[in-house]
Formats: C-alpha cells, sequence, structure tokens
C-alpha cells in the first residue's frame, strides 16, 4: 500500500471522527435542550398547580370566614334582637360613610319579630356555605347557587332603593359586601375548579 493511499485513510479516519464527535456533540445538544424543555414544562406545571391548590385553599377559607360570619350574625338577631346589632355596627357606618342618622324606627316589635323569624334562614344558609366548605371537593357546584342567592337579595335591596331612596348607610355597607364578595367567591372558585383532583 503506498504512501498516499495510508494518508488518504488517515484523512478519511480523521473526518469520520470529527463527524462522530459533531454528531455526538449535536445529539448532546439536544437531548439536553430536550431535558431542558422538560425541566421548564415540569416548572410551569408545578406553579400553576402551586396558582391552583393556592386559588383552592382561598377559596375554602373564604367560604368558611362567609359562613361563620353569617351564623354568627344570625344567631345574634335570633338572641338579641336586630336592634342591639344595628347599634353595633352603626359607628362603622358613621365611619365610613358619615352617616349618623338614627335607628330608633328598627327597635320596634314587628320589626324584631320579623328579624327574629328570617334570623334562622340566615343561621341555615351560613350552615350550608359551611358544610359546602367542609369538603368543597365534592360540593363546589353549590357555589354558583349559594353565590345567585345573595346576588338577588342585594338586587331587592336595589329595588327597594328605587323605590323609596336610600335606606341607613349600614344597609349600604351591607349592600357593597352581598355584591363584592360572592362576585369574589365566584371568581375563585372559577379558578379552583380546573384544578385536578
Amino acid at each position: 500500500m503506498g504512501l498516499a493511499n495510508i494518508s488518504k485513510i488517515n484523512v478519511h479516519i480523521r473526518v469520520l471522527t470529527i463527524n462522530s464527535v459533531e454528531n455526538k456533540c449535536d445529539s448532546g445538544r439536544k437531548y439536553h435542550a430536550k431535558l431542558l424543555s422538560q425541566k421548564n414544562s415540569f416548572e410551569n406545571a408545578m406553579n400553576c398547580a402551586t396558582f391552583l391548590h393556592m386559588s383552592f385553599s382561598l377559596l375554602r377559607f373564604t367560604l368558611y370566614i362567609t359562613g361563620l360570619f353569617i351564623v354568627a350574625i344570625g344567631a345574634s338577631i335570633y338572641l338579641f334582637g336586630i336592634f342591639p346589632i344595628v347599634q353595633f355596627a352603626a359607628p362603622l357606618a358613621d365611619i365610613l360613610l358619615g352617616d349618623i342618622s338614627p335607628l330608633d324606627h328598627l327597635n320596634h316589635a314587628d320589626i324584631d319579630s320579623e328579624m327574629r323569624f328570617l334570623a334562622i334562614f340566615y343561621v341555615a344558609y351560613g350552615m350550608i356555605i359551611l358544610n359546602t366548605a367542609s369538603d368543597l371537593r365534592r360540593r363546589m357546584h353549590r357555589i354558583p347557587m349559594l353565590v345567585a342567592v345573595v346576588l338577588l337579595g342585594a338586587l331587592g335591596r336595589g329595588i327597594s332603593i328605587y323605590f323609596n331612596g336610600a335606606p341607613h348607610g349600614i344597609m349600604l355597607i351591607l349592600l357593597s359586601l352581598e355584591i363584592a364578595v360572592p362576585l369574589f367567591i365566584l371568581m375563585l372558585q372559577q379558578r379552583a375548579k380546573h384544578r385536578l383532583f
């Protein structure tokens, strides 16, 4: 075999070796890129799962707080009547709205009787919310109905304002809560229901 042939073979071997190394490097880069992409996908999935879990936890917490508040208000009205409750809340209306109008008209036997009767429905509604929160994964479907009940009540307040004028500031504060809290709960429910259980 001639020297020229040996040189050609050496060059050919070097080219094959270089091509093989480049192919391995290219494969390594592709593999590394694939791993990086999988890692990013995993991190994105984890971030999404964490966000959804936070929405679910915040929804459950909000339902517990709302349910306890409604039960406490209903039980207080049932036991003590409406007048002491609104007297307790009157300074809040004064601070927020500057409404210092008297509430003596609520200290009447007819109103007290009606409010004590209705208070038990507040307690029942609050208990349904607490029951929903206690097993939220299976009972989340109740939330739109629970929200609708309060929003319809708020609409009733709006109809009263239209026909009879603005009530005491406490009622306006309640109206704003009866709109804001249910909509916040509904927003959390829409986010949390997409969570994979």
